[in-house]
């Protein structure tokens, strides 16, 4: 099985910058691929022979590559700072204020745990965290009460 290459990219900026020749073609051909005419706003587009994206933020995958698009904000980053670090902090805090989701739990501790994670592991580790608080609040039973004339004993 082919290691898929992990890719890390802004919002708008070039994905292809870090890719060989190869892998950027094969990035162009999907992007043409996946091309839809009744969306006029692809995820990603390819623009003066760099690939891009639009209006996404999240996790995309291909035959041989993770792509992690980021949103474009970098606020606050310090030079010696990984600006995608800076970056995914922030979009976990974005999420935990947004309240139509289900990251509302999180707390700053958690956030600055899940540093260096890349969003799909971060995404995984939620989702599990969730998994495990409903399995130990426990599945809700009740008994459904039914009268009837049976020609059997049914218990």
């Amino acid at each position: 099985m082919i290691e898929k290459k992990h890719i890390v990219c802004i919002e708008h900026e070039d994905i292809s910058k870090e890719l060989t020749a190869s892998e950027k073609e094969e990035l162009k051909d999907f992007v043409i691929a996946s091309l839809n005419e009744d969306d006029p706003f692809p995820v990603l587009y390819i623009k003066n022979d760099e690939i891009r994206a639009r209006n996404h933020v999240g996790i995309l995958t291909t035959k041989n590559h993770i792509i992690e698009i980021l949103p474009k904000i970098e606020l606050g980053a310090r030079v010696e700072d990984d600006p995608c670090e800076s970056t995914r902090k922030y979009f976990l805090e974005m999420l935990r204020t947004c309240h139509d989701t289900k990251f509302t739990h999180l707390s700053d501790s958690d956030i600055r745990s899940l540093k260096g994670f890349p969003m799909l592991e971060v995404f995984g580790r939620l989702f599990l965290e969730t998994v495990e608080r409903i399995v130990k609040q426990g599945i809700a039973r009740s008994y459904e009460n039914v009268e009837d004339n049976l020609g059997y004993l049914k218990g």
